[in-house]
């Protein structure tokens, strides 16, 4: 098996295999990681990157350098980056920070505002927030032309200093008419997370009981975020170290084949016997 073939074999493997794939690229060279990440198209390695360990990663950022390091990360969402930028040091953390664009940058400074054992350390900025001012037809417009958010279930409705009112459901915005204001479908007993209070503190909330998702607001009842409960269990996990470190110093190339690589050949070997002997 040589480079070539060896590297094709890693790169499809990383990407319908990550959750495998990450096991041996944590247990090898970081320097070797480092090079592989900074050289493979940004499809193939993108899925193994949200099941790293944030430390190994740091060391692997450290390696590669700010530039290549932020072209790795900008495969990352805010929260994700903000993760790993906790862990590195303050010089990279800059660094890093300026190569980011303007939007990535800003989302990512405000989650490392807070202490990583808080709720606004582990929010989304990505929902859909509409004045509470606006009628139903303009949030259908910015609907169709494909706004992103990370809640897909609620649109969340502000008053023009951004202190939070309350939410409504898309689907009853699609339901009722376009020329109604958009407050009319408003839930407005929802109860929102302070941005500052402990992530275990949260945990045990009776709300979770009847929403996946709840908005996060500051001392002055903003709208910052939104807190989805699979990010609640990311936090805490991360906070408890559940995953232990992984000692490192194997090449990932030949690893991955050696782990999987071989076998597969020996599969396909025995379905070629099989083939070859059925046409004798």
């Amino acid at each position: 098996m040589n480079n070539k073939e060896e590297l094709d074999f890693a790169l499809s493997f990383m990407s319908e295999h990550p959750k495998a794939a990450i096991k041996i690229l944590e247990q090898s060279d970081v320097d070797a990681v480092a090079s592989l990440f900074s050289n493979a198209p940004s499809s193939y390695i993108s899925p193994v990157l949200k099941y790293m360990l944030p430390d190994f990663f740091v060391r692997v950022c450290n390696s590669m350098g700010a530039e290549k390091a932020t072209a790795v990360l900008l495969n990352l969402d805010a929260n994700a980056i903000a993760i790993v930028l906790r862990r590195s040091t303050e010089e990279s953390r800059k660094k890093i920070l300026e190569e980011l664009p303007a939007n990535i940058r800003k989302n990512t400074e405000l989650l490392l505002e807070f202490p990583i054992n808080t709720v606004g350390a582990w929010m989304s900025p990505h929902m859909l927030v509409v004045p509470h001012d606006v009628k139903n037809k303009n949030v259908m417009k910015y609907l169709k032309s494909g706004g992103v958010q990370d809640d897909s279930e609620y649109i969340y409705i502000t008053d023009r200093d951004s202190r939070f009112l309350g939410r409504t459901r898309f689907l009853d915005l699609v339901k009722g008419g376009e020329n109604l204001p958009v407050t009319s479908f408003m839930q407005d007993n929802c109860p929102s997370l302070p941005a500052q209070i402990f992530l275990e503190q949260t945990s045990e909330h009776i709300v979770w009981e009847f929403s996946d998702v709840l908005p996060v607001t500051n001392r002055d009842n903003q709208l910052l975020g939104i807190l989805p409960h699979h990010a609640l269990r990311q936090g805490l996990a991360q906070i408890n170290n559940v995953r232990p470190k992984i000692k490192s110093g194997k090449d990932p190339l030949s690893s991955i084949f050696e782990v999987y690589g071989q076998s597969l050949l020996a599969l396909f070997n025995t379905v070629s016997d099989a083939v070859d002997v059925e046409h004798k």
